[in-house]
């Protein structure tokens, strides 16, 4: 094999490594988030790829500004079975899990949930969530760290002040009322108390409040919707 020859395939494989190298990298997106004061919302950290599979993480968390924004839960696909959050509420803290059975992240997956986090609104304004990766690895055997080639976002978080009213549901002839002042309605017929009968009200009256009253008020699991899990969530308050 001439000099020349053998300096080309040199270069060639080098290229390869590169490509590999960069194709290789991974990111995990951040959705910002906007709630009222009092109000929650969750915001999704996801991996866009694991070309080694996931076997766990752990991620700091920081709010820049504490007095506008406060994380107020983190929950976590059940495929990681070991999970640790810092407690609950906080502004600045840890999120980790793993799978250890190495079966829930294979490898080549893509877009993977891992945790999301929800926010609850303490003051008008603007603030970040500033997520720090501090351990992200492959699967076992290969085991790689992806702490170097890992790039995550940053979240704005948007908080309002709550401007929108209620209004009487059912022909109750009260306006709703929000008895322990988390900023969610869950005493419908404004009796002063938290009853089934606020539950029966919410179910026969579902479409009439998705279509007018304010979302945020009545949205009790905080997924954007009225729907049925917010029914079991106001029954948990009974």
């Amino acid at each position: 094999m001439s000099h020349r020859l053998r300096l080309i395939i040199i270069a060639i494989a080098g290229l390869l490594l590169l490509i590999g190298a960069v194709s290789a990298n991974q990111h995990i997106s951040v959705t910002d988030r906007a709630v009222n004061t009092g109000s929650t919302g969750t915001i999704i950290l996801t991996l866009d790829q694991a070309p080694h599979g996931l076997s766990g993480f752990k991620i700091s968390l920081a709010v820049d500004n504490p007095s506008v924004a406060e994380i107020t839960s983190v929950t976590y696909p059940p495929g990681f079975q070991f999970q640790d959050t810092t407690k609950v509420p906080f502004t600045t803290g840890i999120i980790k899990a793993a799978d250890v059975y190495a079966t829930f992240v294979t490898n080549g997956s893509s877009s993977i949930p891992l945790a999301t986090v929800t926010i609850r609104g303490l003051a008008p304004g603007s603030t970040t969530l500033r997520p720090t990766i501090l351990k992200i690895n492959a699967n076992y055997p290969m085991s790689d760290d992806y702490v170097p080639t890992t790039t995550i976002d940053a979240a704005t978080i948007s908080v309002s002040s709550q401007t929108a009213a209620p209004v009487a549901v059912g022909g109750s002839g009260n306006l709703p009322a929000d008895p322990d002042h988390d900023g969610l309605y869950e005493d419908l017929d404004g009796d002063g108390t938290v009853s089934f009968s606020d539950v029966t009200l919410f179910f026969y009256n579902m479409d009439w409040i998705a279509n007018n009253e304010p979302l945020a008020l009545f949205d009790y699991n905080s997924n954007g919707a009225i729907d049925f899990p917010d029914i079991i969530r106001l029954n948990q308050e009974v």
